[in-house]
């Protein structure tokens, strides 16, 4: 019986499930945190800014360019791609130093909450320089 027990150790030793007892829970929370703040923003961004933008659009013509939603579409893929590239910097960051990783998924989930916010903001009321 325990030959079949350590059998069964060593085919999970091949597929690479056991390196060290909670090495890989370890690496992969942070990644996963990163990972769902990431979505979470991309999901205010275009579950709220882009389908429903601001509140009250102004009665002028022309009207103002956040009361569209094809206008509110492109401003906001490129916060998008700043947010999902930040992500995997983040990401890439965390799995290549160990020692920081806590600090990097900590600086890095407020950054990506502020980047989330700013490009709500960006996304629903757009700016007039850009």
């Amino acid at each position: 019986m325990t030959t079949w027990l350590a059998g069964a150790v060593n085919d999970r030793d091949d597929v690479g499930l056991s390196a060290t007892p909670g090495t890989q829970h370890r690496t992969l929370s942070p990644l996963l945190l990163i990972g769902v703040v990431a979505l979470l923003g991309a999901g205010v961004v275009w579950l709220f800014a882009v389908p429903l933008g601001p509140e009250v659009c102004a009665l002028i013509l022309p009207a103002p360019r956040n009361c569209f939603t094809s206008d509110r579409i492109q401003a906001a893929i490129a916060p998008t791609i700043v947010l999902f590239l930040v992500a995997v910097g983040l990401t890439v960051a965390a799995a290549r130093l160990p020692r920081a990783r806590r600090r990097i998924v900590i600086v890095g989930s407020v950054a990506l909450i502020t980047i989330a916010g700013l490009s709500y903001l960006h996304v629903a009321w757009i700016p007039a320089l850009v």
